[in-house]
Formats: C-alpha cells, structure tokens, sequence
C-alpha cells in the first residue's frame, strides 16, 4: 500500500479510494486489461488520434453503388421527397436530425462507417436538404403572417 497513484499524485488510498474495487485499483486494471487485449481480433483498417498518439481500429463499409452515383443535389431532393412520404401531415413532421436519421437508415446506409468522400457527400446533402427546409418553412410562415395581417382588422372591429 505504499505505491504511489499516478493519477491523484499522492500515497495510494487502498478500499479508501472510489476506485478501488475487489482488492485492486479499477483504472490500473482497465488500463493493464486494454494493453493486453491482442491484435489479431482487431479489424484491418487504422486510424491514428492526433490528440491521444492511440491507434483506433475500425472497419468501413462499403459505399452502396446507388450513393456512389448520386449528387448531393440529388440526394438532397431524395431527402425531403421522403420527409411528404413518410410525414404528410404538417403538424408531425419530424426535427432534420430525426428526418436524415430515419432516411439514412431506410436507404441501410451506416454513414459513419463509411469512407470520407462518402461521408462528406451525405453532409452536403444533409446541408441541403436542411436548407430548403428552412427556406419553404420561412416561405410559409411569411405567407401565414400575410394572410393574418388582412385578416386582423375585420377581427379587430
């Protein structure tokens, strides 16, 4: 019990500690259990952080052909096409994060595990798509507050 723990610089508290469970220090045996975890059940493909210098390991999917071919543009109208599909009625409609949420995983598409160029062409698209939301629902609201203008004095009197 004389050790010294790295983290809190100081003589180690033993079952004093809030990480101390079972007789051992938690975080010295996560980090002695994550050195000893072997390499050949991690997937291929590596990915170094910057910040940590550790090595991630994850494996990409594969880009559907149908994405590969698409525009953003395209992918865009696809978007809100499915937002009058699946949400016609005015008052359910869904927030954008939900709505591309939903579409991605309709289309079977795990967007995180994909390659860059395929990842950075569905933000555009989400972008988009998200903007032309925006647009037509300022374009409502404006002719809404229009038609309660002319209204507002035979309401008034």
């Amino acid at each position: 019990m004389d050790n010294l723990c790295p983290f809190f610089k100081e003589k180690c508290h033993g079952n004093e500690c809030i990480m101390w469970e079972n007789e051992e220090c938690l975080i010295a045996s996560f980090l002695k259990h994550i050195s000893e975890v072997p390499e050949e059940g991690l997937p291929s493909t590596e990915v170094e952080s910057e910040k940590s210098g550790m090595i991630l390991h994850r494996e990409e999917a594969e880009v559907p052909k149908w994405l590969k071919t698409s525009t953003p543009e395209e992918l865009a109208v696809e978007i809100l096409e499915f937002r009058e599909k699946e949400f016609p009625e005015e008052e359910e409609k869904p927030s954008f994060h939900t709505l591309s949420r939903f579409y991605w995983q309709n289309k079977g598409v795990e967007r995180f595990f994909l390659p860059a160029e395929a990842q950075l062409k569905i933000e555009r698209a989400n972008y988009l798509a998200e903007r032309q939301m925006t647009k037509d629902e300022d374009a409502k609201k404006k002719k809404r507050l229009a038609e309660e203008k002319e209204e507002l004095p035979s309401l008034v009197s």
